[in-house]
């Protein structure tokens, strides 16, 4: 019985914490350093391609790794938690989900 609380407990800190970091908004963070607006530039869209085409190259591909590194980060995360392999895998898509709709930018993504 623990031990089952256990799992649903790291799974779902697993979930969260993949949620939590798929929502650190990067390409917004990056393209207001350089003075740009990703929400009103392009696609409208807070993602790499944006970025990268309406902001500059070097800073898209700054986003491009940073949001490798979120997926990554979740999926370790969920690993290092001992959750299920099978369920490696929430972490990772709620990593995507955060990236779509991220509460640090009022539900926009990218």
């Amino acid at each position: 019985m623990i031990e089952d609380l256990a799992l649903v407990r790291n799974i779902v800190l697993a979930v969260t914490a993949g949620y939590l970091l798929g929502a650190l908004p990067f390409a917004q963070i990056a393209s207001r350093i350089r003075g740009i607006d990703v929400f009103t530039t392009g696609s409208t869209l807070a993602g790499t391609a944006n970025v990268f085409f309406n902001v500059g190259h070097r800073t898209g591909a700054l986003v491009f790794v940073g949001d490798l590194a979120k997926g990554a980060t979740a999926v370790f995360t969920a690993w290092a938690l001992g959750v299920h392999p099978a369920l490696i895998l929430a972490a990772g898509v709620a990593a995507v989900g955060g990236h779509w709709k991220s509460v640090f930018t009022g539900v926009k993504g990218g």
